[in-house]
């Protein structure tokens, strides 16, 4: 093998380094920790100054921090202000600063990884209420991005007294984890007891965001007209407090139910209408939530075209925020869409992918949806014994989610999709029809 040969400069850069790690590793501990200092105020100095300390952190906090100038590189503060630690004490709180600042930041910019980084380094050293918020905030992160076996396992870390288990927030934030992982007859007490608990402190927002979780339950267990009125109670606290990112998620939960009750033509115009908010507040989250369910509404009311554009819309958008959860949502969606037009071939590889994503993540109820429709797509593609074996699978996670309703429609489907193949009549039991 030749030897490897460098460019002049190259070599120069290479030699560059070297001498500077060697200069810095010949600078006694004290000394370097001096630098760090300097490198860190000449830094805020650049960028207008010493950061402003943010509010206490809380469980379920909600008041964001003002952006500062120097956000972009707390990063790099925190690093150098942990490097000077060893000077005195007030270094580490300015390590905590900087840390806070940086998580929140990366969250801003959907830099998960970045964020349950900062939030973990962050909690490590703060003590009592605190370090259980910043721990909350790690597992929030989790939660929003779709790691839902992370989240579920970062909430564990943060949980374990008293106060955190009577704590309204946590108990909404992980009743609604442990709903998105299909799990509902556990997360129905702790949903009720957030919503009991904020009326009785009165933390209005907290109960409003939990009738709606609550209202979350009750649409995936088939008790619609519950799921309505939390809703629609949810929507008028937040109305009167202001939220209008929160109201909008609200509406456009409340359009799906209507969509999923036939309602089509109140459904559409709220969806339009939280998408439109949702631009106008720059929330690219809730935007893109509202148009996946928007591109079911178009599937339903047969403009299969509409929704692929506005899945191809929405699909940019949860790659941008990173949320996985609804990337495999869109995926799948998308795929079932495609099937509805006898596009099998494009069909089978979307649905395949989604269900890797919910399997990855832990989203059970839609891994058993889609699972259940590549059951449909590869038996009317003629792949009929491991159609009938994913259909099954499906129907499985769906019952032991307790979606009984999408159960029933998969069952009715392949019962037709059969009949119309000349194929015996399916069973949910071991067997494949001949």
């Amino acid at each position: 093998m030749a030897a490897m040969t460098l460019g002049a400069e190259t070599a120069y850069l290479f030699r560059h380094v070297l001498l500077r790690e060697a200069a810095y590793s010949l600078q006694l501990p004290r000394d370097r920790m001096a630098l760090h200092a300097v490198a860190l105020e000449l830094i805020e100095q650049a960028l207008g100054g010493r950061a402003p300390e943010p509010p206490p952190l809380e469980i379920g906090g909600r008041a964001g921090l003002a952006a500062f100038a120097s956000d972009s590189a707390a990063a790099e503060l925190a690093w150098h202000a942990a490097q000077a630690a060893g000077l005195d004490d007030a270094w580490r709180d300015i390590q905590r600063l900087y840390l806070r600042r940086a998580a929140e930041y990366a969250e801003k910019g959907y830099k998960h990884p970045e964020a349950v980084a900062h939030w973990q380094a962050l909690a490590a050293l703060l003590q009592g209420p605190a370090r259980v918020a910043a721990l909350v905030r790690r597992a929030t992160v989790f939660h929003e991005a779709g790691y839902l076996s992370e989240a579920e396992t970062a909430y564990r870390e943060a949980a374990g007294t008293p106060a955190v288990d009577d704590d309204a927030n946590m108990l909404r934030l992980y009743g609604t984890l442990v709903l998105h992982r299909g799990r509902p007859t556990e997360a129905e007490p702790l949903l009720r007891r957030a919503v009991e608990q904020a009326r009785r402190i009165e933390d209005h927002w907290c109960e409003a965001a939990a009738l709606c979780n609550l209202g979350g339950l009750y649409a995936a267990t088939g008790r619609i007209p519950e799921c309505e009125l939390c809703y629609e109670q949810s929507l008028e606290m937040l109305r009167r407090i202001g939220d209008r990112r929160t109201e909008l998620m609200v509406l456009g939960m409340l359009a799906n139910l209507r969509m999923n009750t036939d309602r089509l033509a109140e459904a559409e115009p709220m969806f339009h209408d939280a998408i439109h908010g949702a631009r106008e507040i720059g929330d690219r989250r809730v935007e893109a939530a509202n148009l996946t369910n928007l591109g079911v509404l178009y599937t339903n009311t047969g403009r299969a075209g509409d929704a692929v554009q506005v899945y191809a819309q929405a699909l940019a958008l949860h790659r941008e925020t990173g949320n996985q959860r609804f990337i495999g949502v869109t995926l799948g969606n998308l795929g079932c869409t495609l099937y509805s037009q006898g596009d099998l071939g494009r069909a089978e590889p979307l649905l395949r992918e989604a269900i890797g994503i919910h399997a990855q993540i832990g989203h059970r109820a839609f891994e058993g949806g889609h699972m259940a429709m590549l059951g449909h797509c590869l038996v009317r593609a003629g792949k009929v014994a491991e159609g009938m074996d994913a259909w099954r699978q499906g129907l499985a996670i769906l019952r032991e989610v307790g979606d009984t309703r999408e159960a029933d429609e998969r069952v009715a489907e392949m019962a037709q999709i059969c009949a119309d193949a000349g194929l015996p009549a399916p069973t949910e039991a071991a067997g494949t029809p001949a």
